[in-house]
């Protein structure tokens, strides 16, 4: 006598058969657990369909970077580092926005007198306060000297150096020029009340100026493209033709040009993976 199959293990036959599949052989299949025979299907095996008693395991979702990270591998861009000392051959002005509060009843030109030194970039190097050159005015000017060049990457079609030198390099601090605040003088210029060339009324206004002035720092290279010649090409370009601070040659100044006094290259260029 052959035995129906217990519930928790239907046979579950198609309802829709090919006709090659009514003929087919008889396939034996195996035996249950407890020793009785199965019920036996033409063409293809049942198909068990087991309790699911066990709650299911749940996997937190992983995206496709999780999925193909591999743990022994992990691809790592080493900078370059650009020692760079730069000497200032014209005079270096700052003009830094500021919000010092007005004195009652101050006017404005008491108030310029009063805090022209708040003009100054800043910093404190060693618990001793100095002037810095802001990074990013000097990672600018840098920048621009590659736009200036029009010079394009050899391989790469008409693309030039500009897009290179904006993300491909950075300066992490701002520069000290080791000059105390209080030892900057000033020079008064006849500027335009609104700080805008050729509107009209002039007045007198002070900006710091440091005659001579020179300063050490890293500049970090991030894209490997970026050579040592290539480097040095852009920031003479920019000591000769572009400058730093008020007045600079970019504008139509005098001040700010610089040449390189000394260049130490770690060359880094390398993908490591």
């Amino acid at each position: 006598m052959i035995n129906a199959p217990l519930r928790s293990a239907t046979c579950r036959v198609a309802a829709h058969r090919l006709a090659s599949q009514l003929n087919a052989p008889t396939i034996p299949l195996p035996r249950r657990r407890d020793g009785r025979k199965t019920i036996q299907s033409r063409g293809a095996p049942c198909r068990y369909a087991p309790h699911r008693t066990a709650a299911r395991s749940i996997s937190s979702p992983r995206d496709a970077s999780h999925r193909n990270a591999n743990p022994q591998r992990k691809p790592h861009m080493q900078a370059s580092v650009a020692r760079l000392t730069i000497t200032g051959l014209t005079p270096y002005s700052q003009s830094r926005q500021h919000d010092e509060p007005k004195l009652e009843g101050e006017n404005h030109e008491a108030y310029d007198v009063r805090t022209w030194r708040s003009k100054l970039s800043v910093a404190v190097r060693n618990d001793v306060a100095t002037v810095v050159i802001p990074a990013h005015g000097l990672h600018q000017s840098i920048a621009a000297a590659a736009k200036y060049s029009k010079r394009q990457i050899p391989g790469q079609g008409k693309a030039t150096w500009t897009a290179k030198f904006l993300s491909g390099i950075t300066l992490m601090e701002d520069p000290a020029l080791n000059i105390a605040p209080d030892a900057v003088g000033c020079v008064t210029i006849s500027a335009n009340a609104d700080g805008i060339r050729g509107s009209g009324k002039r007045v007198p206004r002070r900006f710091p100026i440091i005659p001579q002035w020179e300063t050490t720092f890293d500049v970090y290279i991030l894209d490997p493209i970026i050579t040592q010649d290539v480097f040095r090409e852009m920031v003479e370009i920019s000591g000769m033709f572009i400058g730093i601070g008020r007045f600079r040659p970019e504008k139509g100044g005098t001040n700010g040009r610089f040449k390189i006094s000394a260049l130490a290259w770690e060359d880094n260029r390398k993908l490591a993976a």
